[in-house]
C-alpha cells in the first residue's frame, strides 16, 4: 500500500550490469526507495505485508530460462547467444528448504 498505485503488489526483473554483486543492486534499490524494509526471504510475503501502508522490498536472484529456439538451425554462435541473454520470458530461482519444517 505504501507504493504508487502502478508499483504495488507487482514483480519486476531488474537487470544489473554483468559484474555487479547481489549486495550493490540491493544498495542501489534501497536508494531509490529509502522508506521500504528489505524482505530477507525468497517465500511469499504474508497477507499483512502486502496490505500494509508500508513499503517493502523481496530482493533475490533469478535465473533466465533458455530457449532452445534455433535447435537443429545453421544460426551463427553470435545470434544466438543474443537470444539467449536479451530474449528470456521465464525465470527460476532457488528457495533453501528447511528439513524441519521451521521457517527461514
Amino acid at each position: 500500500q505504501g507504493f504508487p498505485a502502478f508499483l504495488r503488489n507487482k514483480r519486476f526483473i531488474y537487470r544489473g550490469r554483468e559484474l555487479d554483486r547481489m549486495s550493490l543492486v540491493t544498495l542501489r534499490l534501497q536508494e531509490q526507495f529509502p522508506q521500504a524494509t528489505l524482505l530477507n526471504y525468497t517465500s511469499e510475503p504474508t497477507t499483512d505485508t502486502t496490505e500494509s501502508p508500508e513499503q517493502f522490498l523481496q530482493i533475490y536472484t533469478v535465473t533466465g530460462v533458455v530457449e532452445e529456439r534455433f535447435e537443429g538451425r545453421d544460426v551463427p554462435s553470435l545470434i544466438s547467444q543474443f537470444y539467449d541473454t536479451n530474449d528470456i520470458c521465464a525465470f527460476y530461482y532457488d528457495r533453501r528448504f528447511n528439513k524441519s519444517g521451521g521457517k527461514l
